[in-house]
């Protein structure tokens, strides 16, 4: 991928430059022009809210004929008017138009092993089975493998040569008003109005089952009228997505993806051995240090490491490497001192998921500045909370008082995957719980407002109340509705 920089020798002449070939025509007038202007194929597709594999694309010729759409936004973002535009609009006309299928192969292949998914797997394979579930969306917090579990699913699928299976990577998009003409490129068409009609979504869809596979849906939650309004034009059709967030239409099956299971018992090798977090945090380390061995000594602490991590895949494989420089001990007193201290993950990674700080970052900018504060302040929770503290914290004089209730509140921060409800046998109503990482990043934002001491207050409140009360014996029937705080 050519990532230079600056123009480096290049002058108008070869913005104007063609080549003898049409499919290259617009390609490298696009090249010149990106070059021309100082950008890095990453730069141009941030501003013109392409992906840089779209930019890449284009630019070595393999996309012939872009939308008219996507040349509008390149030229955008290059700045171009009048004839400079005019030039990228002919360029793109010279191109001979080609309609392609794209192959099993347009599926991304997965380089490492899934592992502790198989329940999951079972629930996707049973809802493909039923005829009326027609969208799917895998909801959960960044790192949690959301698109590991689906590209596993979508290749099994693919295997069974009765479906077609496309996959449309979103994560680059920023707009809602490119997620169709997305959808038209991964289908192979060249047409930026093929899903314009009912008609024409049938027939760019074509007549045999149809996966459709939009990953990283969450910024482009808006898009979520294109994908029903195929939905109810194409019935061979199903849609797969992921999201930090559920899409909120009729027919929507939400399945939550939760962190990998943790050990029950620390005490037990076999138990600790079986643990998915475990073994995924093993075979990770064993990349970097061949040797290196589960064993009856290091489990505790390994167990603990994972724990620490909120058995997350991502932040399990970004800690890792970390056992090339540090004993398992030292890695624990690290993450316990800042589970965000986590160095610069894979270079083939997006760069927001290149640190766990980054990813949580992501999905904080997503909320409303309400919502960010409602994170912020809930961080002075520790452990499992019920509705109640959580109505305490969010109560302070620098709360921005909000119509609805501390319930919606938490509500939304769920749907966002910024917050779980608990698992909790013990306890008659609901309780929630924010993950190690979420709460260290929103504990910085916290102090960086200046609203720690103050949420520290309404929780030492809501403390030294539950306590007076249990002094006076006034937790019996006459305690208050839990509710009513909300």
């Amino acid at each position: 991928m050519d990532s230079s920089n600056g123009p480096a020798g290049h002058d108008d002449s070869a913005v104007s430059e063609t080549t003898d070939d049409n499919r290259e025509v617009f390609g490298a007038r696009l090249k010149a022009l990106r070059m021309s202007a100082g950008l890095t194929q990453e730069r141009l597709a941030s501003i013109s809210g392409l992906s840089v594999h779209a930019v890449s694309a284009l630019e070595r010729g393999e996309r012939r004929r872009p939308q008219v759409d996507t040349v509008r936004a390149l030229s955008a973002a290059l700045d171009l008017t009048g004839e400079g535009r005019d030039l990228l609009m002919r360029a793109r006309a010279a191109a001979p138009a080609a309609v392609g299928k794209p192959s099993r192969a347009s599926i991304p292949l997965s380089l490492t092993t899934l592992l502790g998914r198989e329940a999951d797997m079972e629930i996707l394979r049973q809802w493909l089975a039923l005829p009326d579930a027609r969208i799917m969306t895998l909801t959960g917090p960044g790192g949690v493998g959301k698109t590991r579990l689906a590209l596993e699913i979508a290749r099994a699928i693919s295997a069974q040569g009765t479906t077609r299976v496309v996959f449309v990577p979103l994560a680059a998009i920023r707009s809602p008003a490119l997620v169709a003409p997305a959808i038209v490129e991964a289908l192979g068409l060249t047409d930026v109005n093929a899903l314009a009609s009912p008609a024409g979504a049938r027939i760019a869809c074509g007549g045999r089952p149809l996966l459709l596979v939009l990953d990283n849906f969450e910024q482009v939650l808006g898009a979520a009228p294109v994908v029903v309004d195929l939905l109810s034009s194409v019935a061979s059709l199903r849609v797969l997505v992921t999201s930090r967030a559920p899409l909120r239409v009729r027919g929507e099956r939400e399945l939550g993806v939760r962190p990998l299971a943790l050990p029950t018992s620390t005490t037990s090798p076999a138990d600790v051995a079986r643990s998915p977090a475990v073994r995924l945090f093993v075979e990770r380390v064993r990349d970097v240090r061949p040797a290196f061995r589960l064993t009856f000594a290091n489990g505790a602490a390994v167990a603990a490491i994972c724990r620490q991590l909120d058995a997350l895949p991502l932040a399990l494989e970004l800690a890792a490497p970390w056992m090339k420089a540090l004993t398992l001990e030292n890695l624990l007193q690290q993450l316990e001192h800042d589970v965000l201290v986590l160095p610069l993950g894979p270079r083939d990674l997006p760069e927001r998921q290149q640190t766990m700080k980054a990813t949580v970052a992501w999905s904080y900018q997503l909320l409303d500045s309400d919502e960010q504060q409602a994170l912020r302040r809930l961080s002075v929770l520790p452990g499992r909370f019920s509705i109640e503290a959580a109505a305490a914290v969010l109560s302070g004089r620098k709360m921005v008082p909000r119509e609805d209730s501390t319930l919606g509140t938490v509500a939304r921060l769920i749907d966002n995957s910024l917050l779980l409800r608990a698992d909790s046998s013990m306890s008659a109503h609901p309780l929630y719980e924010m993950l190690e990482t979420v709460r260290a990043y929103a504990a910085v934002e916290l102090a960086d407002a200046g609203e720690r001491d103050d949420a520290l207050q309404q929780l030492a409140r809501y403390h030294a109340s539950g306590a007076s009360r249990a002094a006076s014996g006034l937790l019996g029937s006459d305690r208050p509705n839990r509710w009513a705080a909300a």
